[in-house]
């Protein structure tokens, strides 16, 4: 008798440490390639889908001159909001005669949204499509990219974003960009190989070059006080607005975000009074 309920609780014990142990394996980076077994997976089949208004960079001959600025967009919502178009015209309207080439991964939807077309009456902004398989092809990244790696992990747009950017810088050189940042003065100053230290405690790709005060003159914790009062520094080259964290606040005529727009992205700006909310999300397609 008494055997037989050890036996019993043996086999609930041994059943429960299963389960945790798989719990633990699914949710941590133990085994990336498991994570398709997770529920709460990102959708990136808009990245495998075809007949958009847009071109492919394989389809036209794509090459890029070395004074280059990329933006990648990576989620599947079919164009750019009104903060992402501000960060393409600024950093238009500061390197001039430099490409600007706007790279999305999914379908464009439309492009006659007032985002776009603000964007396309810019003689230097391109957009184009990535067909992510080819993209990786003869580089380093082609076995990682073709063996369906980034659709088993459980970030798969962070993880598609990284893996895009690298191969951007790879292949054409020139400099990426996030879509929320607002460039403020030209680039060509810089160095020929240059990267951002977001902080004292985190450097950006793995290389320290520029302090923090020149790209990141407000760290990601404190990125509300771009939508409170202030005024414009004349120490940075970018301003980096963390749209993740701050793309539902609402933008006032005398915050710090308003006076950069006003001033470096003006087309892209809203045309209402700043006093009505100005939401990343909804100021858009």
């Amino acid at each position: 008798m008494i055997h037989n309920i050890f036996r019993r609780n043996r086999t609930k014990l041994l059943a429960a440490t299963a389960i945790f142990c798989c719990v633990v394996i699914l949710n941590t980076d133990l085994s990336p390639d498991l994570y398709f077994l997770s529920f709460n997976f990102e959708n990136v089949s808009c990245y495998y889908e075809y007949g958009d208004e847009l071109t492919f960079v394989s389809d036209r001959g794509f090459n890029p001159p070395a004074e280059s600025i990329f933006f990648h967009e990576t989620s599947c919502r079919g164009g750019l909001d009104s903060r992402q178009a501000c960060a393409v015209e600024a950093a238009a309207r500061a390197n001039k005669h430099w490409d600007i080439h706007v790279l999305f991964l999914a379908p464009v939807k439309t492009l006659n949204t007032k985002s776009m077309q603000v964007l396309q009456e810019l003689d230097r902004v391109k957009f184009a499509r990535i067909n992510l398989l080819e993209y990786a092809k003869n580089t380093p990244l082609e076995d990682l990219v073709a063996s369906g790696a980034l659709n088993r992990t459980k970030w798969r747009i962070s993880h598609t974003s990284d893996v895009i950017r690298y191969l951007t810088l790879y292949k054409w050189g020139g400099v990426y960009l996030d879509l929320d940042t607002v460039v403020v003065k030209p680039l060509g100053s810089l160095s020929n190989n240059w990267s951002a230290r977001e902080s004292d405690q985190v450097v950006a790709a793995g290389f320290e070059v520029y302090g923090p005060e020149l790209f990141y003159p407000i760290r990601w914790e404190d990125a509300i006080q771009y939508f409170e009062p202030g005024d414009i520094s004349e120490a940075p080259f970018i301003y980096h607005v963390w749209n993740r964290i701050t793309h539902d606040t609402r933008v006032l005529s005398t915050s710090l975000y308003a006076k950069l727009a006003r001033k470096f992205c003006p087309s892209a700006s809203p045309d209402h009074d700043y006093e009505q909310d100005w939401l990343g999300e909804l100021a858009t397609l």
